[in-house]
């Protein structure tokens, strides 16, 4: 499945987008070792990563995305899940 990847201010910071293409990335590995693949959206408004996902993720999905956010130079904590 495709993740629609979102920015605040992509048009002058391109970086937001390639960083969110690097999550997606990473996480498109992780479904090799279990990992929910049903994320559906990644958007980043100044540092805050949000993931939409298509069903209700279970602690261990929210962990691994806040660690790849970390991988990102971001506060893994600053993260929203919406389904």
């Amino acid at each position: 499945m495709e993740i629609l990847l979102t920015a605040n201010r992509s048009d002058e910071e391109p970086f937001r987008i390639e960083r969110l293409k690097k999550v997606a990335q990473i996480h498109n590995l992780s479904q090799y070792f279990d990992g929910n693949d049903n994320i559906t959206a990644l958007h980043d408004h100044k540092g805050q990563l949000t993931v939409t996902w298509g069903q209700t993720p279970t602690d261990i999905d929210k962990k691994m995305i806040g660690s790849i956010w970390s991988l990102m130079c971001e506060n893994g904590d600053d993260i929203e899940h919406e389904f």
